[in-house]
Formats: C-alpha cells, structure tokens, sequence
C-alpha cells in the first residue's frame, strides 16, 4: 500500500523526489507491532517476531537466527529479548521500553489491553525510535498527538456506547477495557470460575449464564478466557467474544469495533437496530 501512494504521489508531481528512508522495526510482542506501526507511520516498516492465533496461543513468525544482528528490536524489557532468543550483546540496536516491568509479564495482555497505559507505552516506543532516526522525531511525535487524540475520543465514543452496561466479565485480559467504557462489570466467584475453567459443573455454568441474560447482563469471554469454559458457551447465544487485535488492524479502529460489537449486544443497541429498521433514508 505504501509503494502505492509514493508512485501516485510521484505520477502526481513528476518533479518531485521521494527518499526510501523506512526502517525495518522488529517487535516482540504482537502490542508492540500494533503500536510501533501507528507511531512510526510512513517511516516504520514493522516485522512482528510473533503473533497471535484464535486459540489464545501466540505463535513465532520468525526464528531469531533469521534476524540479522544489526536489526533493530524492540522488547518491553530484558526478559522479553531473552525470551525470544535475542540478547543484547549480540543485537546492540535492541531497545528495551523498561527496565523492569511496571506489571507481571503473565499479565502484560492485560496491561496493554488497558486504554489508560497505552499512552505511556507509545510515548516510550516513541523514544526508541527518534533513538534510530532522529531525522523524523517531530513526525513521530505529530503521530503520538494523534494516537492520543484519537484513543481518547474512542475510549468517550465506548462510554457513550456501553456507560452503565452490565456485564458478567469472564475475560482474560479484558477487564480493563471493559471498565474504560464504564460497563458495570459483574463476576462468578473465584471457585466457581477455577472449577467452570477446567471444564466441571457444564450444567451450572450454562444456568449462571442463562439466567444472567435473562436479566439484561452480557456476559463476555476473550481469547485467554480458558478453552474449556469457551467451547462450553460457543454456541450460547447473548455471549460476547472479544478477540485481541489482528496483526496488520489499526489498533485504534479495533478497539472501536469492540465497543461498537459490545454495544450491538446490549438491550440499547438491538432496540436501536431494529427501530432503525424499515425506515426510509432522509433524503
């Protein structure tokens, strides 16, 4: 798409010279490759080490013996470049965001699902990459008002959406999110919850969430809510599933589709579909 608009802007105006100054950007975490990609816009060829499939695993896109030594890496911290098989003496050009975690790193999915962390998780990534090419930091930083501005008026269009939603929160890493759009979030008890995870009690599970829907809450499961109470409520109609941003999805459109899913759900928004239905557009 990029070569695209440099060859329409080239048959645009013939006189004008365009420099090929992208920089490959390698990122360990699927976030980071959803981040670095917003920030670093024309000038940031992304090249995600990993990402994630439906089944909640995260899958290795590359090896890093195919990585050249003088990539640049991005991690979160020294643990996430040794994890993957990287080190620092070995790939000097290797940035790390922290250097120690502000969170578990089981918990970083839900860290970064978080609308109020990812501001300061940009404006890191932002450093990192004036780091690598001083040339565009301006640019870089005209991006990070954006994805500022931009998230903030998401995280208000959710709340608009959903303020006030009852929600029965069976997610793995969505809470966050869910409470940044101001749903009034509900949950099983914790040994109920551990024994509908690995797969007992079908039957009780199934009449918890029944009768939740019965009385107007939506109960929501994602991709690290566990397998087994998944594939219990698959088929059950009224479940929202929340799935984690697709590799190459603008982060900020896919945060407003799961409002906007969320919302589709709700007793407001059915009510606000069908009503809308039949009706003859305004001309």
């Amino acid at each position: 798409m990029k070569r695209i608009l440099v060859l329409l802007f080239l048959f645009l105006f013939p006189g004008i010279t365009v420099a090929n100054d992208t920089m490959d950007v390698w990122t360990t975490s699927p976030w980071l490759a959803l981040i670095a990609r917003f920030i670093g816009g024309v000038y940031v060829e992304v090249r995600p080490v990993t990402a994630w499939k439906e089944d909640s695993l995260t899958v290795r896109l590359v090896q890093a013996r195919d990585v050249p030594f003088g990539a640049r890496i991005l991690c979160l911290d020294g643990d996430d470049l040794r994890e993957h098989g990287f080190t620092f003496s070995d790939w000097k050009q290797a940035r790390q965001l922290y250097d120690f975690l502000p969170f578990p790193q089981s918990e970083t999915n839900s860290y970064l699902s978080d609308p109020s962390v990812l501001p300061f998780v940009a404006q890191r990534l932002l450093i990192a990459l004036s780091e690598w090419d001083q040339a565009h930091y301006s640019y870089f930083q005209r991006r990070l008002a954006e994805f500022q501005t931009r998230l903030e008026s998401t995280v208000i269009v959710g709340r608009k959406m959903l303020s006030g939603t009852r929600v029965v929160d069976l997610t793995g890493c969505s809470t966050q999110f869910l409470k940044a759009a101001s749903c009034v979030l509900e949950n099983p008890s914790p040994a109920s919850l551990d024994l509908w995870s690995k797969g007992e009690r079908k039957e009780e599970l199934l009449s918890y969430i029944t009768e939740k829907i019965r009385t107007d809450r939506l109960p929501v499961v994602d991709d690290l809510t566990s397998a087994a109470l998944r594939s219990v409520l698959a088929s059950t109609p009224g479940v929202a599933r929340l799935s984690r941003p697709a590799i190459d999805q603008d982060i900020l459109l896919s945060f407003y589709d799961r409002y906007l899913y969320l919302w589709n759900l709700t007793g407001r928004g059915k009510s606000e579909i069908s009503s809308s239905k039949g009706k003859e557009p305004k001309r």
